[in-house]
């Protein structure tokens, strides 16, 4: 399964829009390899993890 991001940190976390996090855990469940495909201007390399990743509301 792939799916997109809006921002990933320097550790590898990524926010994207809601939804994302069910897809991960049915591919998890059923053994299905999970990716990630993004941009270089997704990279935030001024972030340290998905805490500090702002949310949009």
């Amino acid at each position: 399964m792939i799916v997109g991001a809006d921002r990933i940190a320097r550790n590898g976390d990524f926010a994207n829009k809601i939804g994302t996090y069910e897809k991960a855990v049915v591919a998890h469940e059923n053994g299905i390899p999970f990716y990630v495909a993004a941009p270089w201007s997704t990279f935030d390399d001024g972030r340290a993890d998905g805490r500090r990743i702002p949310v949009e509301e």
